[in-house]
Order: C-alpha cells, then sequence, then structure tokens
C-alpha cells in the first residue's frame, strides 16, 4: 500500500477492496462459460472460452508489465 500512499487508517479498506476486485471474477466466470458452453455445443464452446481465457492472460500481462513499469519510473524520480 505504500507504493500508491494509502494512508495507514484506511489499508485494511484499502486491501479490501482490492481483493474483492481482485477475486470478483472467480465468482461469476464459472456461470458465463458454462452459458457459452451450454449456447455452443461441441469444439466451438470450447473454443470460445479458451479465447476468452486468452484475451484476459494476455490483456493482464500487458497491464502488470504497464504498471509495472510506471511504479519503477515514480521509484527513479523520487531518488
Amino acid at each position: 500500500m505504500d507504493e500508491v500512499d494509502v494512508p495507514r487508517e484506511i489499508t485494511g479498506s484499502a486491501m479490501s477492496m482490492a481483493s474483492f476486485i481482485g477475486y470478483l471474477p472467480g465468482a461469476f466466470m464459472y456461470a458465463v462459460y458454462g452459458s457459452i458452453l451450454d449456447s455452443h455445443q461441441g469444439i466451438d464452446g470450447y473454443q470460445i472460452v479458451f479465447t476468452v481465457m486468452t484475451v484476459f492472460a494476455i490483456l493482464g500481462a500487458l497491464l502488470s508489465t504497464y504498471i509495472t513499469h510506471r511504479i519503477k519510473a515514480a521509484y527513479t524520480l523520487a531518488k
């Protein structure tokens, strides 16, 4: 929490909100994938599901790389 300058008084609340957002997809993606598999029979449904997973994985990798570079740049400027 120090990286984003969250005051110590609300660190617990900030971490709980971050966890809620981070774990939220796990709460409903099984229903989404099940719906896709029910509406697209056979291999087509699985291709859609794995395409969605691949897109999310690529977006996550790109976003984490971007955030890592931003944090490194902020530490470099602070020194």
